[in-house]
């Protein structure tokens, strides 16, 4: 695991490097819920549904499953500004969610920092900005692999991040398998492999990733 640890952090230098955006702002400069004017914030989100985004028929729609009203404003602010989604991630603090035994899929936050880096990919037109791989390398500093897996697989029960669930998933089997990892391998970073020689484990979604991956192993699920 310390290996592919720092094989991940490698992989998220390069990605970072060159998926940069020129329009991102550094965290400093990423106005909080506490510093922004609240009836600047009350103005601009009353004026979402007159402004038209790229690909997307309005700023309504592009916005309306983030979790409450003032989290909508406070990340459709930052939308505007076209802020990078780590600079949203940290600004969110959702780093400290590693400490606190919090189950991820019951972040509010973290969910719509997810919904907030698909907004933004929309946004600029291309999935490119940042993509699923970024996505993934940075829920690494939330959870460890084993958690990310169970994450995704709790996706597929929401329904608009259901598709996004289905893609992280296929980020984390692409670096598992550029890795060189066979299923005995995924069994052990996923902490199944008693679960699997007692023959208990198919109630655990933890089986599911595994069993996705073997069949990725073997070639019989090609991966996009």
């Amino acid at each position: 695991m310390r290996k592919l640890s720092i094989l991940l952090l490698f992989a998220a230098m390069s990605a970072a490097s060159s998926m940069e955006h020129n329009t991102a702002l550094r965290v400093g400069t990423i106005p909080s819920a506490a510093g922004a004017n609240e009836r600047q914030l009350t103005i601009s989100a009353s004026r979402e549904e007159r402004l038209a985004m790229p690909g997307l028929s309005t700023i309504t729609e592009l916005a309306s499953t983030f979790s409450s009203t003032a989290q909508k404003a406070k990340l459709w602010l930052w939308l505007q500004m076209q802020t990078n989604p780590k600079d949203v991630f940290k600004a969110l603090n959702l780093k400290q969610l590693r400490n606190t035994g919090t189950k991820l899929e019951k972040s509010p936050e973290l969910l719509d920092w997810l919904r907030y880096t698909m907004a933004y990919r929309k946004m600029l037109g291309s999935p490119k900005f940042y993509q699923d791989g970024e996505i993934y390398l940075r829920l690494l500093k939330v959870a460890p692999e084993r958690d990310l897996a169970t994450f995704f697989q709790a996706l597929y029960k929401i329904p608009d991040l259901k598709v996004v669930g289905e893609n992280l998933q296929t980020a984390q089997y692409k670096l598992w398998r550029s890795m060189g990892m066979n299923p005995s391998n995924v069994a052990d970073a996923l902490g199944i492999t008693k679960l699997l020689e007692s023959g208990k484990i198919m109630s655990d979604p933890r089986y599911i990733v595994y069993f996705g991956y073997t069949e990725v192993w073997l070639g019989k699920l090609p991966l996009k």
